[in-house]
């Protein structure tokens, strides 16, 4: 399971578990809050010992498994590391997949999820017997699944920092039903890869929660891939033993190195390390465009740095993704629901000022760009 832990409540919204926080009185201390990512399962796990499998035999066996263990099996793909690299396992294991569902946009709006991609998959997929399903991620009917009302920012669903129909959400659970209801189905996405840090002379391996609480509270039956014990335990000491390497390419001693306050040592999206070698260092396949996946992680970033300060619902427009100024220029119903729904945020101001004592956000305005909640760790040796 995947989401927040605040006494014995369980959320999936982290500005829901927050503001339950706030309502009891709490302050925000890592006892009073916790990020739940599968604890019980990799409790189990002697996380010292890597297995003695690839990488790739690991992947194989796991999708091999989930093809005997289900009726269908449903992948959604968008050509990035992870996903891709998901894809290719099957299709050089000749496994089948009932469908391959791929979000996608106009891509003069949104580079990061071109059409191109679908066309492409199309054209090479290997089973002519797959349903291959393409949906604008900015298509109003799905997303009104999701964001009915203004009120969609209180939902108990982790799947809030995006205007159009992300990957988690009613709207998943549609697509998914509609040509697999009543059958036993598995959905597949690329998540997640790991964070390590080094503490007390030894490596630990953890999860950021903001590149996991988008899907958390899904409803539909979802494999995280590379999240399955055996395949997480092999890619933390695949990145333990890549930042190692790096230590010592850039001559430095890990004995001097302070973990910083997020615990990174290493930030992949940094210039001085290339976001592509340290995906391949984690044993994903090249992307099928190159520099796709980086935007894709962009554009999360520009989404979160909204500030609200000293404007209202229709100066959004001027602030996020391209292709929701677009729309919001264009009195989009859809789009309108979601700027009215981070002002009824922004209104809560006993819970603004909670927030910035604690300090959760850095600005009163950036109410979606919260602190990073790590999972709990687990040591990797030396």
């Amino acid at each position: 399971m995947i989401g927040y832990q605040v006494g014995k409540d369980i959320f999936f919204n982290k500005h829901l578990a927050l503001y339950n926080l706030m309502i009891k009185g709490s302050i925000v201390e890592p006892e009073n809050i916790k990020f739940i990512a599968f604890d019980e399962t990799y409790d189990k796990i002697n996380w010292l010992v890597e297995p003695t499998q690839s990488f790739e035999e690991l992947m194989t066996a796991h999708a091999l498994d989930l093809r005997n263990r289900y009726e269908r099996i449903i992948l959604s793909w968008s050509g990035g590391t992870d996903s891709h690299t998901i894809y290719n396992i099957f299709k050089k294991n000749n496994i089948h997949i009932d469908e391959i569902i791929i979000k996608t946009a106009d891509e003069r709006l949104v580079a990061h999820q071109p059409k191109y991609h679908a066309n492409w998959m199309r054209k090479n997929h290997y089973d002519s017997s797959t349903i291959i399903t393409e949906y604008d991620q900015y298509d109003e009917n799905l997303i009104k699944l999701d964001r009915p009302n203004e009120e969609w920012i209180w939902k108990n669903s982790g799947d809030i920092h995006h205007s159009g129909a992300n990957t988690g959400g009613e709207h998943t659970l549609h697509l998914v039903e509609k040509n697999h209801s009543g059958k036993k189905y598995i959905h597949i996405g690329g998540y997640e890869k790991p964070h390590v840090f080094y503490k007390d002379k030894t490596w630990w391996t953890c999860f950021k929660d903001m590149g996991l609480y988008q899907i958390a509270g899904t409803k539909v039956n979802y494999d995280y891939f590379y999240l399955n014990p055996l395949i997480h335990l092999k890619q933390s000491h695949l990145l333990k033993n890549f930042c190692k390497i790096l230590l010592k390419q850039q001559n430095l001693n890990i004995e001097k190195i302070q973990t910083i306050s997020d615990k990174e040592i290493f930030q992949p999206y940094d210039s001085k390390i290339n976001y592509k070698k340290w995906a391949l260092s984690l044993g994903r396949d090249e992307e099928l465009t190159e520099g796709i996946s980086q935007l894709q992680k962009n554009n999360h970033h520009r989404m979160i740095s909204i500030d609200l300060l000293d404007k209202n619902y229709k100066d959004i427009i001027h602030l996020g993704d391209p292709a929701f100024n677009i729309r919001s220029n264009n009195d989009n119903k859809t789009t309108s629901i979601f700027s009215k729904g981070l002002f009824n945020l922004y209104s809560e101001k006993k819970f603004l000022f909670f927030l910035m004592k604690n300090k959760w956000i850095k600005s009163i305005g950036k109410i979606l760009d919260l602190k990073i909640i790590y999972s709990k760790a687990y040591n990797l040796g030396p």
